[in-house]
């Protein structure tokens, strides 16, 4: 691959998890205006495992294949990088005078420097990591040519990091039905009890403290099972989606025998049950309210060939003012009193945090 850069280190102090880089632009075999600096957490990811041998923490823990994937790398980097700030910029914008004079006069040293670092474009860059392992293979004076590149990272607000999960560490893998298929999965409202049901209507419950097994049934007939928890119980109610003939039924999970419960409709609801949608694979979303009414809410391009699942691609948030539906986007409903939709475009920059996904709206509900 070729050399994008050259990296030095200029700054480090492992137990605070600083270092500071300088960034030398090293290819400029594009157009005006040549290359540009990097700023995003990706590349920095990057500039880390270029160092990072087997026998160091970063090293054993990142694969080639991993770091070579960019999908991988922007979903990962905010667990290793924690901020960047750029702190110094040196002949930018390079303009073609600037191309010219380096051309001229620089060039690479025996040892693999540059003759006149001075004349490239370059930055200074303060970098905060997670974790003091992950810079504890560089060492003051470290140079070397890279050629990583800037992609767009998942990044974080500051002070909401607590608030996203690490989805790395698998707490426990569940054989609940033993046929490797997807199931309908459900987690009770305090997150104490999962819910899963087979797809022949096996209902399974599990307590997400120690995941041993609460309650197993087998109701007949069921083939397209929905659990729903009873808002703000232990109570589990499975309904069948498509036979809306067949009888809700409800368990108690604490006695481990079946009760009686207000039905539940829909297949998604809200914290309190206030907000409930219907089954639909098309391109519009049915959202019943506690008070009886009922609204149909468009979703995305109606010309797309791929519709909304709302089993799979709606939600709530805790306190009900929004709703989120995905067809190949994600779309925010906000909840304004009983006023009726109306679409509107939101703001998408990634370093306010918000979804960064194409054909995003948001309405007005």
């Amino acid at each position: 691959m070729t050399d994008l850069y050259d990296i030095r280190v200029l700054a480090l102090d492992v137990p605070r998890r600083y270092v500071q880089l300088r960034a030398i632009v090293v290819y400029y075999d594009t157009d005006p205006p040549y290359a540009d600096l990097p700023d995003d957490p990706s590349f920095f990811f990057r500039l880390l495992t270029d160092t990072a041998q087997q026998g160091t923490p970063l090293g054993d823990l990142i694969t080639r294949e991993e770091i070579h994937d960019e999908d991988w790398v922007d979903a990962n980097t905010r667990w290793f990088v924690e901020r960047v700030e750029r702190v110094a910029t040196r002949n930018h914008p390079f303009t073609d005078e600037d191309h010219e004079r380096m051309c001229e006069l620089s060039g690479r040293t025996r040892k693999g420097g540059l003759h006149r670092e001075d004349l490239h474009m370059s930055a200074d860059y303060d970098v905060v990591v997670t974790d003091p392992r992950w810079i504890e293979h560089l060492q003051f004076g470290d140079y070397w040519s890279t050629a990583g590149y800037p992609t767009h990272a998942d990044q974080i607000r500051a002070g909401e990091g607590a608030d996203v999960p690490d989805l790395r560490t698998t707490a426990t893998v569940l054989a609940l039905f033993g046929d490797g298929e997807d199931h309908m999965l459900a987690f009770s409202d305090d997150g104490r009890y999962l819910a899963a049901c087979g797809k022949d209507g096996e209902l399974v419950i599990v307590d997400a403290t120690d995941w041993h097994e609460r309650l197993r049934v087998h109701p007949e007939g069921y083939f397209a099972p929905m659990p729903m928890w009873v808002p703000g119980q232990h109570v589990i109610n499975l309904h069948d989606c498509i036979k809306d003939t067949l009888p809700q039924l409800c368990y108690d999970v604490v006695s481990g025998s079946g009760t009686q419960a207000p039905a539940q409709v829909g297949v998604v609801r809200s914290a309190t049950g206030r907000y409930r949608v219907d089954l639909d694979h098309g391109t519009f979303i049915t959202v019943h309210d506690d008070a009886g009414a009922k609204r149909t809410i468009p979703v995305g391009d109606p010309e797309l060939e791929d519709g909304v699942n709302t089993v799979r691609s709606v939600a709530f948030t805790a306190d009900e003012r929004l709703m989120f539906a995905a067809r190949g986007a994600t779309h925010p409903w906000r909840r304004r009193g009983g006023s009726p939709g109306r679409a509107v475009r939101p703001r998408t920059d990634r370093d306010e945090g918000r979804l960064h996904t194409p054909r995003a709206a948001s309405a007005e509900v």
